[in-house]
């Protein structure tokens, strides 16, 4: 015999027995007078739960008193009757109400989880963004107006009126810059306000299925889907000089303007093409290419991992204690300095950067206010590759975890805490990670040559070890991975200095290389829509390359 489920009332704990039928609500006995005492467009019609109508459309005619709409004029953009159809829309686009209502509601539905999980959390991680610039920027500026101060003090009093000159010139600039970032992170918030207030208007029209409301619905996805542009600029350096007493202002030191970098406003990918070939440049174009400034390490490598950020930028470590952030134009935009170096990092959803720290084997945060927390401690464990992810549940950030022989992913939510454990036969190595939009889990292993994709619950999906068929291409040596928009994955082969394409399914679909070539590329990072920036072990440089068509080239 099939299991009973209790239907309750919507206003209290008690069995149902009515239902109304415009209202969609379940109602107990005791509480009919109570609900038809609530406003309605539509009216109350209060029915034995027998004779309930689960798709119920109740919209009268304007034009014909007492007559119920069935129909929707694509045409004109109005409900109608029958008699409306004879009398003036015989020739128009019609269909019928209830489907217009239910793609209405189809619509909603899919423009919600948009808003909460795509265009959302981008505004909100932008905001964190903003926060950590501040702090940066405060902290620049208290460093260079401290070497003002020191360098002012070997030259006693002589000096005092041109040290004031300066620091009100780095004042006025941190003032400036400060004032800019300030309007910029109130832009966004009032934004996410207006985001949450829409979002809590169509959670309401959602639930209560009004049909005239939902008829009348404007969607907001235009107005929220183009991030509006920011600005950002360059690092203030301060050129400290040893003057003669007659030449002191002049000698003293310069500070160099900042320069506005006007960030554009760019479409969050929610719409991606369908079919990959069409969007595929048949020669993959340099874009830039930035010089970083890291030195080699002990094996010569002097890049190790890039992630990306909003608005075309990108973090770089390499052999330093120093993270770096570029722009595609190659700009040195910021630096922040850890406590050991570290070769893998990642972006996280409610902060700005996280790192592992194998000094003492921890996973550690960059906060917006510029401190470094311990986030996630692997004990004996060793942290490699990170990589995070948006998921319906909240942020997560996956680490490769290395113990001796004993090999393992393990997802964590936005507490630090294990959720769930990816164990790894003893001859796969993960070392660096990504996750697709499907959730996916890519890593690589050098040791093995190979990489390795797993589904969201751990079940494997395919193994890929190179392409031979592909020219003369030596041993494939993967190192670093990433997913674009198609789901698509990227992998840097050091020894043939080029990068895989495999589609979702593990599938080559080519190789990208350029004509100026790539020296063995190891990080890896996707920016935006068809940008790719690749840095190079060899030389330290990193190499902004364009693979995808833009909307002009299709």
């Amino acid at each position: 015999m099939a299991a009973q489920f209790l239907v309750t009332c919507e206003y209290c704990e008690h069995p149902s027995e009515c239902f109304c039928n415009p209202c969609q609500k379940q109602l107990c006995t005791n509480c009919v007078s109570f609900h038809i005492q609530q406003k309605s467009e539509d009216g109350h019609e209060i029915v034995c739960n027998t004779k309930r109508k689960k798709n119920y459309t109740f919209h009268k005619c304007k034009n014909h008193t007492g007559v119920e709409c069935q129909m929707f004029c694509k045409t004109c953009d109005v409900p109608i009757c029958p008699k409306c159809v004879a009398a003036k829309h015989k020739s128009h686009d019609l269909i019928d109400l209830e489907e217009k209502i239910d793609n209405v509601s189809y619509c909603l539905d899919k423009e919600q989880n948009n808003l909460k999980y795509c265009i959302k959390p981008l505004y909100q991680k932008m905001i964190e963004q903003i926060k950590y610039r501040i702090t940066t920027v405060r902290a620049h500026f208290r460093s260079l107006s401290d070497t003002v101060t020191q360098l002012g003090a070997k030259w006693h009093q002589v000096v005092e009126d041109v040290i004031v000159d300066i620091k009100n010139d780095l004042m006025q600039m941190e003032i400036d810059q400060l004032n800019l970032l300030e309007k910029d992170k109130l832009m966004l918030q009032e934004i996410v306000e207006q985001l949450e207030s829409t979002i809590r208007e169509n959670s309401d029209l959602g639930i209560s299925k009004n049909r005239a409301k939902l008829l009348h619905y404007n969607s907001e996805m235009k107005r929220y889907s183009t991030i509006p542009p920011i600005k950002d600029f360059t690092a203030v350096e301060f050129q400290p000089k040893l003057p003669e007493k007659d030449t002191l202002k002049d000698l003293f030191g310069s500070v160099e303007r900042f320069r506005i970098l006007d960030l554009p406003e760019y479409r969050v990918p929610y719409d991606v093409p369908q079919k990959l070939s069409k969007c595929l440049l048949k020669h993959p174009m340099l874009i830039s290419l930035i010089e970083t400034g890291f030195g080699p390490d002990d094996q010569g490598n002097k890049i190790y991992d890039l992630v990306a950020t909003s608005h075309g930028r990108f973090w770089a470590t390499g052999y330093s204690r120093v993270l770096k952030l570029f722009d595609t134009n190659g700009n040195l935009i910021d630096s922040v300095t850890l406590s050991h170096k570290s070769s893998y990092i990642s972006g996280i959803s409610d902060g700005l950067l996280a790192y592992s720290d194998q000094s003492d084997n921890t996973i550690k945060r960059i906060e917006s206010d510029g401190s470094a927390r311990t986030f996630v401690n692997a004990g004996e464990w060793v942290p490699k590759g990170l990589a995070s992810f948006d998921g319906r549940s909240g942020p997560q950030l996956f680490v490769c975890l290395h113990r001796k022989e004993q090999h393992k992913v393990v997802k964590y939510n936005k507490e630090g805490l294990s959720e769930q454990e990816f164990l790894y036969p003893a001859e796969h190595h993960p070392l660096y990670i990504t996750i697709n939009k499907n959730g996916d889990i890519g890593t690589t292993d050098h040791r093995q040559n190979s990489v390795a994709v797993l589904d969201k619950f751990g079940h494997p999906r395919f193994m890929y070890t190179g392409n031979r068929e592909v020219g003369k291409m030596k041993s494939f040596q993967p190192i670093s991975i990433a997913t674009d928009c198609f789901s698509n994955y990227l992998i840097s082969d050091w020894a043939n200095h080029v990068i895989h394409l495999l589609n979702g399914d593990g599938v080559f679909l080519r190789v990208i290389a350029l004509k100026q070539s790539l020296k063995e590329p190891r990080g890896l990072c996707i920016i935006g829509e068809g940008l790719l920036s690749v840095g190079e072990c060899a030389t330290g440089a990193i190499k902004v390359l364009r693979y995808l068509k833009t909307k002009s080239d299709q």
